[in-house]
């Protein structure tokens, strides 16, 4: 997602709108991962994780007409769509709790770093765990996903000051135990 600009995705939703076939396959392309790896860090459950993530393009696919340009960024309210999808699911099943996702599903999550980056990763995963649900999906989206203050802000519907508080303290956390 970091390789296309906010303005192209909001051009590729337009198109969509329009029934362009091309726009589906590039915005499917640029966020299956991102989806993907968000619902393994909050369920660690792969099947799970991929029926939710082919959920979230049906409800784009179904919802793309309410996405306003005008108005909004694309990337945010997708990500909105995202984040709804879970409170469904959650709403329908039992939450499984980040202290029960394997060390196997985490490394999912940081399959493209080299070994060291890899593995400090997976402590501060680890360490991630420990955090609010709130405070675990601020730091998926804010270093993993690399989303700003202000898109984060228009998906979960927290001010950008009180995001970079959580952040704030989370890091503040990690150094304690890891160190500057």
């Amino acid at each position: 997602m970091r390789k296309t600009s906010k303005d192209a995705l909001n051009v590729w939703a337009i198109k969509l709108k329009k029934g362009d076939p091309e726009a589906a396959g590039i915005i499917f392309d640029k966020f299956a991962q991102p989806f993907f790896r968000f619902f393994m860090q909050r369920l660690g459950v792969k099947n799970i994780a991929e029926d939710l993530t082919q959920e979230v393009f049906l409800k784009l696919m179904r919802r793309i007409e309410t996405f306003d340009d005008k108005s909004g960024n694309f990337t945010p309210w997708f990500w909105q769509v995202a984040r709804n999808t879970l409170n469904d699911y959650f709403r329908s099943k039992k939450n499984i709790p980040l202290s029960e996702i394997s060390e196997e599903q985490s490394e999912e999550f940081v399959a493209d770093e080299s070994l060291d980056k890899k593995e400090l990763a997976l402590e501060i995963l680890d360490k991630v765990r420990e955090f609010s649900e709130e405070d675990q999906e601020v730091f998926l989206l804010r270093y993993i996903e690399d989303m700003s203050y202000d898109e984060i802000a228009k998906a979960t519907g927290r001010t950008a000051g009180s995001l970079r508080v959580s952040v704030h303290r989370m890091i503040k956390k990690i150094r304690e135990i890891y160190g500057d």
